[in-house]
């Protein structure tokens, strides 16, 4: 079976997102609506394999998209960089002539609740 190719591109007018799927023999058409039996559960209108998933994710960040949660990947790794050079600062204060070097650590939020 061929890989399947999700891929995503900003459209200029109105700032919307295409899509295209296709494989390296074949382009997919626009998909269509059709009236829902609500006692069935839908067939999924595609499927993509965990690689095929990924491109278009890569795609989507390619354009501009992020996760909205803040939480995600960039969120976690920004939260350990500040926790990161908090640490450097002191681990690498150092005790001069005139005693302790005082280090001082910004912290965005209270560390307790009251």
């Amino acid at each position: 079976m061929e890989k399947v190719r999700v891929s995503a591109s900003k459209r200029g007018f109105d700032g919307g997102v295409d899509f295209h799927v296709y494989t390296s023999t074949h382009v997919g058409i626009p998909i269509a609506l059709s009236p829902r039996d609500l006692g069935m559960t839908p067939l999924p209108t595609f499927d993509l394999t965990n690689d095929s998933a990924q491109e278009m994710m890569d795609s989507l960040w390619g354009i501009g998209f992020r996760p909205s949660e803040g939480s995600g990947s960039a969120g976690a790794l920004a939260a350990t960089q500040r926790h990161l050079d908090d640490m450097r600062k002191l681990a690498f204060a150092h005790v001069d002539a005139d005693g302790p070097t005082t280090v001082s650590i910004k912290v965005d939020e209270p560390v307790w609740r009251e």
